[in-house]
């Protein structure tokens, strides 16, 4: 039970302490800020201020849409029903959005423009370079490009300034889809509103002349392909018909039975039947060529593989559909024209299944081949069209050998009637290619004049007036936060990147223990605590704080120290201290003097060696002479009631350092100054030593070695800690003793130390604070 209770009681501890750290840390944090709240201002300043002329000095850029339809017709009923898992919605979206980004719809519409609109008229053709157009920001880069570049502006010829122009053009533009629909959202952006949308409108008309131009390329074809056949072939039938006319006239009329009729009309049926098919096998080729020209070479390899992989069954197919197309030629003579359409259905209906199972299982299973990497609705109808090449080669075969078969029988008729035989078969078989060619050609012109686009315009591209950029609220936002915070962030970083020593805690992890902890103690405000009688121009004097207001903070500051130091040895007395600092400008002369000041003031007989014969300062403190001093007495040239001053201080006596000598550290470490020493252990209860920096001088070391330690003194926020771990290591070596350390000049704001707060709060305001008296 117990142990629960305890373990419970340090648990609340625990979570208390670290609330309490939390708490002091975000504490500290503020006050670093607000120390240097100089540099945040500053900052946010420049920050906010350049954001809003950058803003105001940027061009207003406008934007115009317009949305577009695209209506799938490649999944709208027979062979590709089946296909829609593969040919879906997306693709035929992405293959349109690649087509409007394309290079050729720019160029097309660059061209357009160009035609209706002079050189620098529109912001897309340079007219933003004309000088009145142009911002501050542009001009001020051309001016120190002018200046600092010795490469001179080319003139561009119109092909170059045409490219240029297309670049921009498609850079400007953006195209994405809407999600779950077929429609597309174009838009474009110019410094002009009524530029952006006659731009993107000619775009849209361009698309969309470019889609009807493809989808009815193919139609054109083929309708000028059968006129130049019908055109070959009427003029053939007019020179048969007067042959055969000719004939008539010179032999008479021929009587022939009705055997011989029904050859030349089979034979006459089947030739035109060959001829047809010849022609849709050429019109076939030709669209396949066509299509498969629309493929880039990598496309062009992607089809190739994919019609390969399928090749077996286009095979397996061929010989199936051979089987049925001869079944349906030899039927057409033996049962009824019912029979016929039965079996050309049947026909088709086979077909159209093995099709749709070759194209299912082999041309459109996703695998390594990337669906989207050709355009799915060529593609469709390339595999389409070959199919239709399996068939129309069969025909061909298949009537080619009808067409010899019954060449046969014609031969085999008598030969006084086999003139007449061949011009009448001749007549026929033009007569019957002329009516289906015409028949063929009425059926192209209808599918060309049929021919619409799958793209429509949902809604036009108006001018719209509300700038997009710059964005002025925007901006002027993202600039009072990135000021705030680059001046937070510059304090910040300073105080990360900022390695001196600022609080016990600091001295305590370099394994130094702290005895005192002076707080910051500036002249003025040594000036403010002291009463007027004893406040002085002399800023060396107004430093003695223990003396003329011995009952301040600061004062009690220095009585601690007095015991901490008292109290930090057990076995022993120290009677004799070395007072010194890692740096110069630490504060070490005044610690030293206020610190001999409350030993003097407990009543013990003080003596305080200004051992600094370098830049001596206990003189002016304690307003005595100069010398003689320390160096004298070492180099005898004076006595010791000579050398020692009496201070307005009871039980405080003060060596000054003397006269200079150009060797101090030979005397500090020669024999006399031992036995001088000696002298006045003998004398003082207490004995403090003022020496210079350890960093600069030995002469601290040599006194060190003399008395019962050193204190070092650390100025807070000065003393780096890699120096402080230095000078540590440096007495170790030496085996001089470092009694302590005292943390001088500390700004209680500067601290996030709970004690260095309460210290602040409770004591040092009372004092320092503006209600002060």
């Amino acid at each position: 039970m117990d142990n629960t209770t305890g373990n419970m009681n340090s648990n609340i501890a625990q979570n208390f302490n670290v609330k309490e750290e939390n708490e002091l840390n975000l504490r500290y944090l503020v006050q670093v800020v607000m120390q240097r709240i100089h540099i945040v201002i500053i900052m946010f300043l420049l920050i906010f201020i350049g954001t809003i002329l950058y803003t105001v000095n940027q061009s207003k850029v406008y934007k115009s849409e317009t949305q577009i339809l695209i209506e799938n017709g490649v999944a709208a009923g027979g062979v590709f029903e089946q296909m829609t898992p593969f040919i879906n919605n997306d693709m035929v979206i992405n293959n349109e959005i690649q087509i409007i980004t394309s290079r050729t719809i720019a160029e097309r519409t660059i061209n357009s423009l160009l035609v209706e609109y002079p050189l620098d008229s529109l912001y897309l053709f340079d007219r933003g370079l004309l000088l009145e157009n142009q911002s501050f920001s542009t001009k001020l880069k051309k001016q120190l490009k002018k200046m600092f570049s010795k490469e001179e502006e080319k003139v561009l010829t119109l092909d170059q300034k045409r490219k240029n122009y297309i670049n921009r053009l498609l850079n400007d533009l953006e195209v994405e889809p809407v999600r779950e629909t077929q429609t597309i959202n174009i838009s474009i952006e110019s410094y002009s509103p009524t530029e952006a949308a006659i731009i993107l409108n000619e775009l849209v008309t361009q698309y969309y002349a470019n889609d009807l131009e493809r989808v009815s390329n193919a139609a054109g074809k083929v309708r000028n392909f059968l006129e130049i056949q019908i055109n070959d072939v009427e003029p053939k039938l007019a020179a048969i018909e007067e042959q055969l006319s000719d004939f008539l006239e010179k032999e008479g009329i021929v009587d022939l039975d009705e055997n011989a009729k029904q050859l030349i009309q089979k034979s006459a049926e089947f030739e035109a039947q060959l001829f047809t098919a010849r022609a849709e096998l050429n019109i076939v080729n030709d669209q396949l060529e066509f299509l498969k020209s629309q493929f880039d070479e990598k496309q062009q390899q992607i089809l190739d593989i994919r019609l390969q992989v399928a090749n077996p069954l286009i095979l397996r197919l061929r010989e199936e559909i051979a089987v049925l197309e001869k079944y349906f030629i030899d039927a057409d003579q033996s049962i009824s024209d019912n029979q016929v359409k039965l079996a050309e259905m049947e026909l088709k209906k086979k077909r159209l299944e093995e099709e749709t199972l070759l194209l299912v299982q082999y041309g459109y299973l996703p695998g390594e081949l990337d669906p989207m990497a050709v355009n799915q609705t060529i593609l469709a109808q390339i595999v389409e069209n070959e199919s239709k090449k399996v068939s129309l080669e069969t025909k061909v075969e298949e009537y080619s050998k009808l067409n010899r078969y019954y060449n046969g029988l014609i031969e085999e008729i008598p030969s006084a009637s086999i003139s007449y035989i061949h011009l009448e078969r001749e007549r026929q078989t033009h007569e019957r290619i002329y009516l289906l060619m015409k028949e063929r050609y009425e059926e192209a012109r209808i599918q060309e004049a049929s021919q619409i686009s799958n793209v429509y315009v949902i809604d036009k591209a108006v001018p719209k007036y509300l700038p997009i950029k710059p964005k002025t609220n925007l901006n002027i936002l993202l600039g009072f936060i990135f000021g705030l915070a680059a001046g937070i962030g510059i304090i910040l970083l300073r105080e990360f990147m900022d390695n001196s020593i600022r609080s016990k805690e600091d001295l305590e992890g370099l394994g130094l223990t702290v005895l005192g902890i002076i707080p910051s103690m500036s002249i003025d405000k040594a000036k403010k605590v002291l009463d007027k009688k004893y406040s002085s121009n002399d800023d060396f004097r107004n430093r003695l704080i223990s003396h003329f207001k011995p009952r301040s903070p600061i004062s009690e500051s220095f009585r601690s120290l007095r015991t901490n130091l008292e109290l930090s040895v057990v076995d022993k007395t120290i009677s004799a201290l070395v007072v010194t600092s890692a740096g110069a400008a630490e504060g070490k002369s005044t610690v030293i003097s206020n610190l001999a000041i409350a030993y003097a003031q407990f009543g013990m007989k003080v003596l305080l060696v200004d051992g600094d014969m370098r830049k001596p300062t206990i003189h002016k403190m304690f307003s005595t002479p100069k010398k003689p001093g320390l160096a004298n007495m070492i180099t005898k040239r004076s006595k010791m009631d000579e050398s020692i001053f009496k201070t307005e201080i009871d039980n405080l006596y003060v060596m000054p350092a003397g006269s200079l000598p150009p060797n101090p550290s030979e005397l500090l470490g020669s024999k006399a100054m031992k036995e001088l020493f000696t002298q006045l252990r003998k004398q003082f209860d207490k004995i403090f030593f003022d020496a210079p920096p350890l960093m600069a001088v030995t002469d601290a070391a040599l006194l060190g070695s003399m008395t019962d330690g050193v204190l070092l003194v650390v100025r807070a926020g000065e003393a780096q800690k890699e120096v402080v771990v230095h000078l540590q290591q440096e007495m170790k070596n030496t085996k001089i003793t470092i009694a302590g350390t005292v943390l001088n000049d500390v700004n209680p704001k500067n601290t996030s130390s709970g004690y260095y707060y309460y210290y602040q709060r409770y004591y040092f305001d009372k004092y320092y604070g503006e209600n002060t008296k």
